[in-house]
């Protein structure tokens, strides 16, 4: 959400979630019901559309090149993990560096 407010561009389109993040863990497929209406028994994508060679630094374009958007895509990652066993804690996001500054900050940096 955070990431869809700053750009005004839909991330949860399927296909680009995979693009961003990777093909989800077998061990994550296992456990859907629809997993072979789109995935092969390797956990490969197997329908349509296509999913796009793309990444979230691609993505994020109001954010300048440099350590603030290396921090942002790391926060962004830490939230949009496959497994939740693997995301970051409330705690932990509330405490990451990337919050910390912009709070510090007042948020500056992203108001373009």
């Amino acid at each position: 959400m955070t990431l869809e407010l700053l750009e005004g561009k839909n991330l949860f389109n399927p296909t680009q979630y995979i693009g961003y993040l990777g093909l989800p863990p077998l061990r994550i497929l296992r456990d859907s019901p629809v997993t072979a209406d789109y995935f092969n028994s390797q956990g490969n994508w197997k329908s349509e559309p296509p999913i796009p060679t793309t990444s979230l630094e691609e993505f994020v374009t109001t954010i300048p090149l440099g350590e603030g958007k290396n921090l942002f895509l790391r926060f962004v990652r830490r939230v949009l993990t496959w497994d939740p066993d693997d995301r970051a804690t409330t705690n932990e996001i509330f405490t990451d560096p990337w919050l910390m500054e912009e709070f510090a900050s007042g948020m500056g940096s992203l108001v373009p």
